[in-house]
């Protein structure tokens, strides 16, 4: 044994150096317990420090190098390679809030290939530098709903990558920046598909003044897409295509009026305005001209969950609007036939009473008979009809609200085209103006929910379409 003020030696020796198996203890209470090599700790052993963290495997010259396992007062622990008392190499790191890396380690840190398990249940698989997400990777992340393979950088999604929900409905494929896609659906556009025979019908749209360079001269005016959908009762099933758009904020004109250019304008505009007195603001013509961009369709997306309901107009004003359900074809006939059921049931019911009033009155003694005298008794009451609930023949379609399970249309985009086909009515379905609402569904966690759009839905009377032409047809000549 060999002590001083410092520290407290017991074990082999060789050459009056530390030399073999030993036990080294520290004045602060730390103490090493292992291999010597010629008075180095050099070797395996145990390195108990004084605030409580304990490593276990291979020294060179008192630092862990080699294989080794540290377990840290707070609970972290740390299995694999050291280099020079940091953790390098592949090894397995277990931290005190529960999360779990595996794989390759540079200067302490994940670097390289790394499995990352977190306490939520998220996972990340791929590329680190130095502790932060950044090359490949694919993040399985329950806590938020999706599933991310695909480049990173600052621990957050930048470049190319897929982004598909848990289930694998709902998949997106782009260019990523700050952790969002460059490109990106903002906006919902119905448009009519016609039968094969016809063209289908494109949206009529505003012209865009700020892209017409004949009317350069004028003030941009700008206005929404609009449709409008026509359907005859009893003629061709309608359908339609939601499609999912993208649009690109505005951008500068490179080619803007010069100043002499912008005057002659207001010249002009002013001239004009005298004749429909209207006010010009020559403010207007000195605002920087600006491009808009046309909208993108979002064939880098499927999978968004859409909803279709029919809305009435209201009748009077702070009338609440009733909503209905779109059913298909086969739907409609289902409830038909079971309407006509329950009116045979009805009809054979009343006929069953009406029989059973018959036989009454035949049992019932002839007061002007023969010899015989009219009694009197007590009066019999009437025969009460059965009770038997009132049928609607009309059918409509259902209220989410009222229906047994309060499903609307639900549909999915593919490619980012959400298609409803062949949607027929009854023949007794009240004709007038209905709004068509699509609503967006999407799981939020998966990107922005997109605003609701509406458009005009006509629901024309069987006949009336043809009676129409015929009127407006021009007379036949004698």
């Amino acid at each position: 044994m060999y002590s001083n003020s410092f520290f407290q030696y017991e074990g082999e020796w060789k050459q009056g150096l530390k030399h073999g198996q030993g036990r080294l203890s520290m004045g602060d209470g730390s103490y090493y317990e292992g291999e010597f090599t010629d008075g180095e700790i050099t070797g395996k052993g145990v390195m108990v420090k004084a605030d409580g963290n304990i490593y276990t495997g291979d020294h060179l010259k008192g630092e862990k190098e080699g294989y080794g396992v540290q377990k840290k007062n707070d609970g972290e622990v740390y299995e694999g390679e050291w280099k020079r008392n940091l953790r390098e190499g592949k090894g397995n790191l277990q931290k005190s809030d529960g999360t779990v890396m595996v794989g390759e380690f540079m200067r302490h840190k994940p670097h390289g290939q790394i499995s990352i398990n977190y306490p939520n249940g998220d996972q990340y698989d791929g590329e680190v530098n130095m502790g932060i997400m950044e090359g490949q990777g694919t993040l399985n992340a329950p806590s938020r709903g999706y599933i991310y393979s695909g480049e990173w950088k600052d621990d957050i999604k930048n470049g190319h990558g897929v982004l598909s929900s848990l289930d694998g409905t709902y998949k997106f494929e782009g260019d990523y920046e700050h952790d969002n896609p460059k490109v990106y659906a903002n906006f919902i556009r119905i448009v009519e598909v016609k039968p094969p025979e016809e063209e289908k019908s494109e949206i009529v749209q505003p012209p865009n003044l700020k892209t017409d360079k004949s009317k350069k001269d004028l003030p941009a005016v700008e206005g929404p897409p609009k449709t409008v959908l026509n359907y005859e009762i009893g003629s061709v099933p309608l359908s339609f295509e939601v499609n999912i758009m993208y649009q690109a904020p505005d951008y500068e004109d490179p080619v803007q009026p010069s100043k002499e250019e912008i005057e002659e304008m207001i010249k002009q505009a002013q001239k004009d305005a005298k004749k429909t007195k209207a006010v010009v603001n020559p403010e207007d013509f000195y605002k920087k001209k600006m491009i808009t961009p046309d909208p993108i369709l979002l064939e880098s997306e499927s999978g968004r969950h859409l909803e279709a309901i029919l809305v009435t107009e209201a009748i009077a004003p702070n009338t609440e609007r009733k909503t209905f359900r779109i059913d298909f074809r086969q739907d409609i006939i289902n409830l038909k036939q079971e309407i006509v059921q329950k009116k045979e049931e009805y009809e054979k019911k009343l006929q069953e009473l009406e029989e059973k009033k018959k036989l009454e009155k035949e049992k019932e003694p002839d007061p002007k008979a023969k010899g015989k005298k009219e009694t009197k008794g007590p009066t019999k009451a009437p025969v009460a009809n059965p009770e038997i609930e009132p049928v609607d023949e009309k059918i409509l379609l259902f209220n989410p609200e009222e229906a047994e399970d309060k499903k609307a249309l639900q549909f999915y985009t593919e490619k980012g085209i959400g298609r409803v086909e062949k949607l027929e009515f009854p023949e007794d379905f009240p004709p007038g103006k209905y709004t068509l609402r699509i609503t967006d569904k999407n799981d939020s966690r998966l990107g922005p929910i997109l605003p609701v759009v509406e458009c005009e839905l006509n629901i024309i009377p069987n006949g009336a379409v043809a009676a129409l032409d015929k009127k407006k047809a021009p007379p036949k000549k004698k």
